[in-house]
């Protein structure tokens, strides 16, 4: 998968080396630590880790996403299970079908579209999910293009990011309630290099 450094996480500094390899110099560089690589050693760190390999800096680069939409709308007649008297948040998701781009697993080839549904309860605790949710759509971490663990079928939209597609049977169902999935959730969201931004909590 190809890592794109875009202008505002990074500046040219000169061309040195053997190789006359442009030098990068990323946005947290400073005089205690030295961020400052060339292009081909941040671009390879980068593939394998969204941090600055000197200091640990996130950045929130693109991920392989295709092309969709995220929308989401409350129904205040259904419940999640373990979340009674509130609602739901109903989440969905709508990739039209197209052709492999180079940051998917066969470029030039055709892809199959999907829409997906995903399900919150309409209190505090979905209202925290949705956020990370949009935050990993928009920086195109929540899906990707590849092979269907479910169906078996190749070059289709797939999750990325495990989701709530049901408001019972529990975790084991992906369902509610699930005590721990906004812990997962967070944990899932970081190491698929989602920058998680702090929300201030309401007084």
């Amino acid at each position: 998968i190809g890592v794109r450094l875009v202008g505002s996480e990074m500046c040219i500094r000169d061309r040195l080396g053997d190789a006359n390899e442009e030098v990068v110099r990323l946005r947290c560089h400073s005089d205690a630590i030295s961020c400052t690589f060339n292009r081909s050693t941040v671009e390879a760190a980068f593939r394998s880790s969204y941090k600055c390999p000197s200091c640990g800096q996130p950045y929130p680069l693109p991920g392989p996403q295709p092309s969709g939409v995220m929308k989401w709308r409350r129904d205040f007649l259904y419940d999640c299970d373990g979340h009674p008297d509130c609602g739901t948040i109903e989440i969905r998701y709508e990739f039209p079908s197209g052709v492999q781009g180079p940051q998917d697993p066969r470029p030039g080839q055709p892809y199959t579209g999907t829409r997906r549904d995903a399900l919150l309860p309409n209190n505090a605790l979905g209202e925290e999910a949705l956020k990370i949710l949009r935050q990993a759509f928009c920086e195109g971490k929540s899906f990707a293009v590849g092979n269907s663990a479910t169906t078996g079928r190749d070059n289709v939209v797939v999750w990325r990011i495990h989701q709530k597609t049901s408001r019972c049977g529990g975790a084991t169902r992906h369902g509610w309630p699930d005590s721990t999935y906004l812990d997962r959730l967070k944990s899932e969201c970081a190491a698929s290099g989602v920058v998680l931004k702090e929300h201030p909590s309401s007084s």
